[in-house]
């Protein structure tokens, strides 16, 4: 694959992820946890604009490193949150498959 043909791929892949991240937002709305809604939010917005700045840099080999914060070729996808709590800056990763329970405990 060329690389026009790549980043086309990647940018597909950039829908993706802001989409994936736009049903998380709604499960948890249903959920009415707010705050962590919020951060998904935020954290969509984040890694789509992360995202396009790198992918605007053209740095094709980059890309394939880059890849942690891109969709999977399965399409599980995984979101690095960040949450500030005592002035701390706790990192952890929400995959789809984690139940709100786990969310949660995290979360705390």
């Amino acid at each position: 694959m060329d690389q026009q043909g790549y980043l086309a791929q990647l940018d597909l892949e950039a829908i993706l992820v802001h989409q994936e991240c736009q049903e998380n937002v709604v499960l948890l709305e249903r959920e009415d946890r707010l705050e962590l809604r919020d951060l998904l939010e935020c954290q969509a917005k984040r890694v789509l604009r992360d995202y396009q700045v790198h992918l605007a840099r053209e740095d094709y080999l980059e890309c394939l490193d880059y890849r942690e914060l891109q969709v999977a070729a399965t399409v599980k996808v995984k979101f690095e949150i960040f949450a500030h709590r005592s002035y701390e800056v706790l990192q952890f990763y929400i995959f789809k498959h984690l139940t709100f329970e786990t969310i949660r405990k995290l979360h705390k």
